[in-house]
Order: structure tokens, then C-alpha cells, then sequence
């Protein structure tokens, strides 16, 4: 008997995305935050808050530099999908101003939400538009496609605007944040006053506001300590991730520590925060409850964004620690902190709980920052991690190492599965880097906002190396989703005797060290008759080629049985992903056919076995039976060796062997 399973699909290993291009931006001091979105245009925003006071980027061109005064300053970059800089905002102040979100208008322009003290200019063109506040201050502005403020207000002292939204039904912000005291969300001559009634030091509430298109304030809400309830204090930790549906419902997720009451209403819906617990909540256009989730472990919790998905569904993203139980199931983490990716249905019940980490005792080193959905439903996550991670929370492995310190992850995950399109990491460097907003892009691309320290090497190929001026300094990455370094086109096993001849085929090849080839039998009492994988061997491979590639391994005096075999395939940075299985059967003692490697470049090896002498024609025929080559006729025994294929065009064939004994075909493909 033969067995052999014929992969003529283009099979994808998992890999890393290409990088299209890399900018970096920063100066000798340090950056401290970046934060991006779509310009709705195939090209992307990207703000970056500095305390350098002589501040570079890269444009595409010749570098640019803008000299700072204050404390912390900001800078929002527009990039096209090639990376080339289409224009600079410049944003000033006497001490510091600090961008913290962004969201597209819908009309190529951007919403900015963030944090202001001293005097700050808004206006990035020729003149001023000033705002002062001796404290940490709110600011919310837009800025057109051409770059110009179109519409701006201020929040009050001790309110720290920290998300922004766009609500469809009003075409205007919606904001969220945390509060101190009593503060007015109205920015115009109402009053609409929230108060924070929590008694220790450092209790903070979360507030949302919602704004018309020209800024004038519709309607908002603070949630605080339930009065009368102990502990006294309640401190929300940051509402970060802010998303609006069509329906102008809310949803809002952060972390939280003490009493917390989530009803804005008249109701109570009162959260006890033990350690700092995650939240995720809806609110609908009238600011009432949908629905609420809270999530408390042994260790520290907080929601970073949430995105929807177009289906009824919303992802959250950030870390946790200990045990996070959910009706999809409980995660626990691997180390103090691991990071995590929620879905809730529409109803707010938990359909998927995914967790993401190495065995750091650190807190914070792993954590998955930022969470974006394409028009095609396609996940994309971006974040930090440490170690050795495995990113398919499924059933298979997809294996990243971080080369030193930490590295920035970006996976993207194909609608309803587990097992990541591409999962790309910083390459092997002296640097450390995360990834904190992730902003899909048009045909296939991805774009990418982090920051980075020392050297970083950001193409899994190799060759495209940062270095930073200061402690911190930020990237750009623009990768190319489509352009996957090894595409396996075929791998076949045949049985030849006593031996398995394995061949495979690339059709290109990036950053690949080679393929170990591991074995499991299935034969009881034999040789590697185990539930484990053993290699077998290694095969070097080509590195980086654009053309097709075809290998070839044989094992040898295996037992009669069924083998089963696979492929690793190894980066360079030491990365690597498993191929599917295919298996042969070796027969006990009589005759047999096999050709090899396939597909074979330029011509194929036959192998014939004869348990005695006889006459036997081996022929080849193409599909449409016409004999197009005679390899033997006549008496033979034992092993014969025949080459095949030498002079036929690439195709597929069909060898047969014919004897008293023997009546058997085997197909073969020839490439060239």
C-alpha cells in the first residue's frame, strides 16, 4: 500500500507582514506618548508628545526639525501610504501640551482630545488661538484635511480628557475621562457640573460628554463613590477606550479601584474594585445602562481601547493579572501581568477571551495597548510583550521571541479564527519597543505607532535599523499585509522502500533560516512510536529569494507502518511556524513505485522495487494519456533507478510501472 497527501494550495506559513517603510521621530531628551488615525485617505495621523526641545522626523525626504519651549509639546504628523509627510501641526505651550487621542471627521480632517497647563497655542498656521490653565486642563479640538482649527474648546481644571469618539446620530465628539472635585463638562455659558465624592487623596471619578459638531455640550455624566458605602475611596484608574455605535450608543472600558457606581441615573449599579478591576460598559444615547461587565483577580486589571466590529460585536484590549473568568471561558495569566483581547456580543456576554503572555514578574511588560477592526472584520492587535509568547490562543502555536527586553507585537487575525494572518515583531536588537495604536490602512496595509529605545532593527528581514536620540523615542511602521516571507506552494511524502522521501516547494522566501523536519509514528513498539514530535533533521534554507525554491529530505530504514511528518520553519530571529502533516505508508517486503522529490525541478528520480526477476515497462503519459517517455522495458530485479522528465515541458504527469507483479501509477510534477 502507498499513502501520500499532495498540498497543491498555496499554503501560508505564519509570518511576520513586510515593512513598507519605517520613520522615526524624537530628540535627546524623551517622547512620551503617540497616538494615530486615518485620514481617511489610505494615509495616516501620528501624534507624538516630546519633551525634546530640538525635536527631527523623518519625512521621506530630507529629515525635518521643529524647535520646542515648553515642558512637553506635541507634534501631529500626517503620512501618506508610502510614508512621505504631507503636512506638519505644531502644537506649543509654555509648559505643556499633550495629545492623548485622536478619531478621523469623516472628512479627512481629525478630532484631537488632550491635556493642557500654562498657554498653550492650538493653531498650527500662521496665527494664535490660546487657552490658559494653571492646572492639568482639558482641551478638544478639529483640525480640517488642509490643517486648519476649525473648532476648539476647553474643559476645566482637573479633568483629564482621555478618549474621543464620534457619535454618528450628532456628528459630534463624544469624550470621557477622569475627573477631581467638582467640575463643569458645559464649556459654553451652562452649567453642568459633576462631582467626585470620594474622600482620600487621589480618588478620581470617569466622566463622559457629549458634544454637537461646533463643541456646544448635549448632555454628560460623572460616576463616582455610592454614597454612604464603604471603602471611602474610589479611584478610576483612566477610561481610555471609547467607541460609539450608530445609535449613538457608548461603550466605555478602564480599570477602577474601591466603590464605584456605574448608574448615572437613579438607580445604583455598584462595582466593588479589590484589587483594580477591569470594567467594560454601554450607555445609550439617553446615557442609561445597557449592560456592564467587571472583572476582578488576584492582580491588576485595565481595559486600554475597545473597537467595534461591524457585527454586533466589541473588542477590548489591555491587561490583567491572576485569573479572568468570562462565559467564553477563563484566561490566567503566565506571568504577573499578561495581556488580554475580550469580544462581547451585543448583549455585553463574553463570546471570546484570548490572553497574551511570557512569565515576567514585571508588572506591565506584557500588554496588548491597542485593538483595530477592518472593513473585512479582520482583528489587529498591537502591544508589548517579553519573552517567548505564543499567539494563537487556539489550538496551534505561533511562537514569538523577543529578542531582548521588550518587543512590539502586531497580529492580525483573519474573521472567526484563531490563527494570526501574520504576527510581527521588532527585530533582533540592543533596543526594546512597543506598540501603542495600530490604524489599518487601504490595500492590505497596516500602520503602526510605538515607541522605541537604543537600536531597533523594525523588518523581520533584516536592514532597517533605528537609533534613538533619547530614552524614548517613536516609529512609524508601515507594513504590508499581503507579503507573507515563505510561501510553501506543495510538500508531498512518498514511501521508497523502507525510506520516506520528503519534498516540498517555496514560492519566495524571506528571513528563512531553514526547516527542521520532525516525525511522529504511528507504530507501536518501533522506533519514535510516541505522542511527541521528534526532528528527524534540518534542512538549511535559502534566506531571502523571490523565486520558487524546492527541497528535499529522506528518512531512512523506517518500520512498515504509517509515518506522519511536518516542517518547522525557522526565522532568523528564531521565530518559526509548523506546516500541515502529511504522512507515507512503508509496505512490508514487495514491489513498489515512488518518485521524487516533488514537484522536482528539471526531472524526478524513480524508484522501482522488484521482489525477484521479471519483465517490467516503465513509462511516463501525460493527462491526456499520451505516452510522452519510455523509462525501461525490459528484465529487471531488485532496485532500479530511472531519471524521468529530463526534456518535458513543467506539468503534470503520470508515471506507470507494468510487470507480472507489479500494476501501479504514480503522478508526478515537474517545474521548471
Amino acid at each position: 500500500m502507498y499513502h501520500a497527501l499532495r498540498l497543491f494550495l498555496l499554503l501560508a506559513l505564519l509570518q511576520p507582514a513586510s515593512a513598507q517603510f519605517v520613520r522615526s521621530a524624537g530628540g535627546p531628551a524623551e517622547e512620551i506618548r503617540t497616538t494615530a488615525a486615518s485620514n481617511g485617505s489610505g494615509g495616516v495621523y501620528v501624534a507624538v508628545s516630546t519633551e525634546s526641545p530640538a525635536f527631527t522626523y523623518e519625512t521621506g525626504g530630507t529629515p525635518a526639525a521643529i524647535n520646542f519651549t515648553g515642558d512637553r509639546e506635541t507634534a501631529i504628523l500626517e503620512y501618506d501610504d508610502a510614508g512621505n509627510v504631507l503636512q506638519e501641526l505644531v502644537l506649543t505651550s509654555t509648559q505643556r501640551v499633550d495629545v492623548v487621542d485622536m478619531v478621523p471627521d469623516g472628512s479627512g480632517g481629525i478630532w484631537v482630545v488632550g491635556i493642557y497647563q500654562g498657554t498653550a497655542d492650538f493653531n498650527p498656521g500662521p496665527g494664535s488661538t490660546t487657552r490658559t490653565s494653571n492646572l492639568f486642563a482639558t482641551f478638544v479640538v478639529r483640525y480640517t484635511a488642509a490643517g486648519v482649527l476649525d473648532t476648539i474648546f476647553v474643559l476645566p481644571e482637573n479633568v483629564l480628557g482621555l478618549g474621543i469618539a464620534i457619535d454618528p446620530t450628532t456628528n459630534g465628539p463624544v469624550v470621557t475621562g477622569r475627573f477631581t472635585g467638582t467640575v463643569d463638562l458645559d464649556p459654553g455659558p451652562g452649567v453642568a457640573n459633576v462631582t467626585e465624592t470620594g474622600t482620600s487623596s487621589g480618588d478620581f471619578g470617569m466622566f463622559l460628554a457629549r458634544y454637537s459638531a461646533g463643541g456646544s455640550y448635549l448632555s454628560g455624566f460623572g460616576l463616582t463613590r455610592p454614597s454612604g458605602l464603604s471603602p471611602a475611596s474610589a479611584r478610576v484608574s483612566g477610561s481610555t477606550g471609547l467607541a460609539v455605535d450608530a445609535s449613538g450608543t457608548a461603550y466605555v472600558t478602564g480599570g477602577f479601584r474601591g466603590r464605584i457606581d456605574f448608574d448615572p441615573g437613579a438607580g445604583t449599579i455598584d462595582r466593588n474594585g479589590t484589587n483594580t478591576a477591569l470594567y467594560v460598559v454601554a450607555y445609550n444615547s439617553t446615557n442609561a445602562v445597557q449592560w456592564i461587565n467587571t472583572y476582578n483577580t488576584a492582580n491588576t486589571n485595565a481595559g486600554d481601547d475597545i473597537e467595534l466590529d461591524g457585527a454586533g460585536g466589541i473588542y477590548v484590549s489591555g491587561l490583567f493579572g491572576g485569573t479572568l473568568m468570562t462565559p467564553a471561558g477563563n484566561i490566567t495569566a503566565s506571568g504577573s501581568t499578561d495581556g488580554f483581547v475580550l469580544r462581547f456580543n451585543a448583549a455585553g456576554t463574553a463570546t471570546q477571551a484570548w490572553g497574551f503572555g511570557g512569565t515576567s514578574s514585571t508588572f506591565g511588560v506584557d500588554r496588548m495597548w491597542n485593538i483595530a477592526v477592518d472593513a473585512s472584520g479582520a482583528l489587529t492587535i498591537a502591544g508589548q510583550f517579553s519573552g517567548t509568547v505564543d499567539f494563537d490562543p487556539g489550538a496551534g502555536t505561533a511562537n514569538r521571541t523577543a529578542s531582548t527586553g521588550i518587543s512590539y507585537v502586531v497580529a492580525q487575525y483573519p474573521p472567526g479564527s484563531t490563527v494570526p494572518a501574520f504576527a510581527t515583531v521588532k527585530g533582533t536588537s540592543a533596543g526594546t519597543a512597543l506598540a501603542q495604536q495600530v490604524v489599518p490602512g487601504s490595500g492590505g496595509r497596516t500602520f503602526v505607532a510605538g515607541l522605541f529605545t537604543n537600536t531597533v532593527d523594525f523588518n523581520p528581514a533584516g536592514g532597517d535599523s533605528r537609533t534613538g536620540e533619547g530614552a524614548n523615542d517613536a516609529f512609524i511602521l508601515g507594513l504590508e499585509n499581503g507579503a507573507l516571507p515563505v510561501e510553501l506552494a506543495a510538500f508531498d511524502a512518498v514511501s521508497d522502500g523502507p525510506d520516506v522521501v520528503l519534498s516540498w516547494q517555496t514560492a519566495s522566501e524571506t528571513n528563512n533560516a531553514g526547516f527542521a523536519v520532525e516525525q511522529k509514528l504511528d507504530v507501536a513498539g518501533e522506533r519514535g512510536a510516541s505522542s511527541e514530535w521528534s526532528e528527524v533533521g534540518f534542512v538549511e534554507g535559502a534566506g531571502t529569494v523571490e523565486s520558487p525554491r524546492a527541497y528535499g529530505f529522506r528518512v531512512s530504514d523506517l518500520p512498515a507502518g504509517t509515518h506522519r511528518f511536518r516542517l518547522k520553519q525557522v526565522d532568523f530571529d528564531g521565530a518559526f511556524e509548523y506546516s500541515p502533516i502529511v504522512e507515507a505508508t512503508v509496505v512490508p517486503t514487495g514491489a513498489s513505485l515512488a518518485v521524487y522529490p516533488q514537484p522536482a525541478v528539471g526531472s524526478a528520480m524513480v524508484r522501482l522495487e522488484l521482489p525477484r526477476r521479471q519483465r517490467v515497462e516503465v513509462e511516463v503519459y501525460d493527462l491526456l494519456g499520451r505516452l510522452v517517455e519510455t523509462l525501461h522495458a525490459g528484465e529487471a530485479e531488485g532496485a532500479l533507478r530511472l531519471d524521468a522528465g529530463t526534456g518535458l515541458p513543467a506539468g503534470v504527469y503520470v508515471v506507470r510501472a507494468e510487470s507480472e507483479t507489479l500494476s501501479v501509477s504514480r503522478r508526478m510534477v515537474l517545474a521548471r
